[in-house]
This record gives structure tokens, C-alpha cells and sequence, in this order.
């Protein structure tokens, strides 16, 4: 008799979501993985999304809560999910086929492994659609990126077991950005992990979402605590890499700058990321952020659809 699959709880925090939380419940509910419960956290919505969501009924499961950000509305539904398995997905985005069962597959073959995730496909208002991921492993081949898989970078792409989550803890509320980065670095420290190369969620990039509108000074000021918390936290493996580290969290933060066209404070960034470990790579965007506005915008348009 084939033992069941434990249960995988699909947490969609939500704001004011009415034109797309249908679509996110949607391509969870079409998944080929069962037994799975979706757990919707409204974070302080005053539009339709209580209405839309209470349409689908079992095994959708609704929670309203005061508006207190994204990490407060995730964490509340990590509090009520029931599954082994906790599994991510936003309220704007969608999974593609197959994206719960691959995700949770590496976990019940290892029990040592604490985190998986999967590629995504970045699709953007105007049409146009790249493979998440592509340009920053190109960007990074300067330096490796802060013991984190580049392709970590989209939280529905992110399958944890429950057991790693009450290890390490769960989102720190008190980050106003990053703070799913910190928590994957916190899962690594202490699990093993997987990489399930196929693009397995689409992200609908929209210029009102929540993180477009996150400054990039607030980036900057939370990756350099959770570094530092990271730092004095396990010395053992980020210490004999600070200046690494350092390094492209300063290269970094000057391409943020750069992309939002703070050009003289880009410029002072990448001078400490050389400071702290010279290379050449370092140079061109250096050089990059002496050319006028209109024209790194235009190379950005065109980047993108390269």
C-alpha cells in the first residue's frame, strides 16, 4: 500500500489583491500534489479580495489581520498552516505545473535537505519575459554571491520543511526588505538544500508592487544587517570571507543605485566593493554611471529584452 504524501501548506499573503488572487489560488489548486491546504493571509485588504477568496471554499483557508506588511502576513500563515511541508506563493504570481510536487521531492527523498527552490519566468506589464536569474549570474561572475544560489531570489520558487522553519525561526518583521533572504541564509546555515533548475513559477512584475517601491537606501540600510547579524552569527563561515562578502554587498548596492539613477552615490559604492576586493569587473558599471541618465535607462530597456 503506498504510504500518502504529507500535507504541503501553500501560504498566499495578500493586499488588496482583487485582480489577481484568483489567478494565484487557481494555479495552485490545478497542481498534480496532494494532500494540500492554501492558506490566504489578508493583510488589512479594503477592496474584494475576502469576497473572491471565500468563493473557493475547502481547502482554501482564509485569515484577515491588521495591514503589518508581507512578513508579518507570511509568518501568521506559517503559524497556521498544518502541512510538513510550507511552501510560498504571492498574491500576484502563479505556479506553473508540477512546481508543488518538484519542489517538495528532494525533502522526501533526504531528510536532510531543509529548502529547495525552483526557477522562475520573470514576465513584465509590457509583454516581455526573461528567465529569472540570467542576468544576475552574469553580473555576479565577479564574485560569489553571498552563499546564496542566485536563483533564491523569488520566494514562490521556495519550498521549506517545517521542521528547518522551527529550527532557524521565521521572518524577521523588523526588516522592511530582504527578509526572505535572510531567512534562506538561516535554513543554509544549519540544512542542506536543492536546486531544482526548471523555471516552476511565473512573476508578474508590476511597478506598484510592494518591493518596487521599497527605496534603495532601505535595501541597502537591511542587507547590512542581516550581513552583520550573519557575521556574528556564525563566524565560522562567513568570517574568513568577510571582505568577499563585503565586497559585493557594496557592488551591489551600487547597482541598485545605479538602476534607479543615483549615479554619484552608485559611483562611491563601487569604489568601497573595489577597496574591499579589487577586480576588473568592478570597473564597468564604474564607468557606466559617468554616462547621462537617459542613456543607462535605455541600456537597462535594452538589457531586459535582451
Amino acid at each position: 500500500m503506498q504510504t500518502p504524501n504529507p500535507l504541503a501548506s501553500i501560504i498566499i499573503p495578500a493586499h488588496n489583491s482583487e485582480n489577481f488572487i484568483a489567478r494565484a489560488i487557481n494555479s495552485a489548486l490545478a497542481q498534480d500534489y496532494r494532500p494540500i491546504e492554501i492558506i490566504v493571509v489578508d493583510d488589512g485588504s479594503i477592496d474584494k479580495t475576502a469576497d473572491i477568496v471565500q468563493i473557493f471554499g475547502p481547502p482554501v483557508r482564509y485569515f484577515h489581520q491588521v495591514n503589518a506588511g508581507p512578513s508579518a502576513a507570511r509568518n501568521r500563515g506559517i503559524q497556521e498552516a498544518m502541512g510538513e511541508f510550507i511552501l510560498f506563493l504571492d498574491s500576484d504570481d502563479e505556479y506553473l505545473p508540477g512546481r508543488v510536487r518538484k519542489g517538495i521531492e528532494p525533502m522526501l527523498l533526504n531528510e536532510q535537505v531543509g529548502i529547495t527552490h525552483t526557477r522562475c519566468i520573470l514576465q513584465y506589464a509590457d509583454g516581455n519575459t526573461e528567465l529569472g536569474g540570467e542576468r544576475f549570474m552574469r553580473l555576479c561572475r565577479y564574485i560569489e554571491p553571498l552563499l546564496l544560489h542566485p536563483f533564491f531570489q523569488s520566494t514562490p520558487g521556495v519550498s521549506c520543511r517545517r521542521t528547518a522553519l522551527e529550527s532557524v525561526g521565521t521572518f524577521d518583521e523588523q526588516l522592511a526588505s530582504r527578509e526572505d533572504h535572510d531567512l534562506w541564509m538561516r535554513i543554509r546555515e544549519e540544512w542542506e538544500y536543492a536546486h531544482i533548475p526548471e523555471p516552476l513559477v511565473r512573476v508578474h512584475i508590476r511597478q506598484e508592487s510592494y518591493s518596487s517601491e521599497m527605496h534603495v537606501e532601505q535595501h541597502e540600510k537591511d542587507f547590512e544587517c542581516i550581513l552583520n547579524q550573519a557575521i556574528k552569527r556564525r563566524p565560522d563561515i562567513y568570517h574568513v570571507r568577510e571582505r568577499q562578502i563585503r565586497s559585493y554587498a557594496r557592488w551591489l548596492s551600487g547597482m541598485n543605485h545605479l538602476l534607479a539613477g543615483h549615479n554619484s552615490e552608485a559611483r562611491s559604492r563601487f569604489i568601497e566593493a573595489f577597496k574591499y576586493r579589487p577586480h576588473y569587473r568592478i570597473l564597468w558599471p564604474f564607468v557606466i554611471s559617468f554616462l547621462p541618465k537617459f542613456f543607462i535607462r535605455s541600456i537597462r530597456r535594452l538589457w531586459r529584452r535582451s
